[in-house]
């Protein structure tokens, strides 16, 4: 029915067509886990300076509240229970 050579250039372009859509597929698949693999590796990133930049914050705020804590005037005001005294102090600071 079909030449020869009309055979061989179906089979050709099949062959052809076959294998171009294997490699787009693969390369479409290796991209996509180049992708995705870098993305969890920015997230893992973000997430560890979000909790270093967190635990920096708690911490000053610990030495902020310490430090405010042991101003003689902040403790006298605790002692003889002068709320006035004691909101005017830390309205201050």
């Amino acid at each position: 029915m079909f030449s020869l050579r009309t055979k061989i250039n179906i089979s050709f372009i099949s062959i052809v067509l076959i294998i171009g859509i294997i490699s787009v597929l693969v390369g479409i698949y290796f991209i996509n886990e180049g992708v995705i693999k870098q993305a969890r590796e920015k997230v893992s990133t973000d997430l560890n300076s979000a909790r270093e930049i967190y635990k920096r914050e708690i911490n000053s705020l610990k030495d902020l509240i310490r430090l405010t804590s042991e101003r003689f005037y902040i403790k006298d005001a605790l002692i003889k229970n002068d709320i006035p005294k004691l909101i005017s102090e830390m309205v201050k600071i």
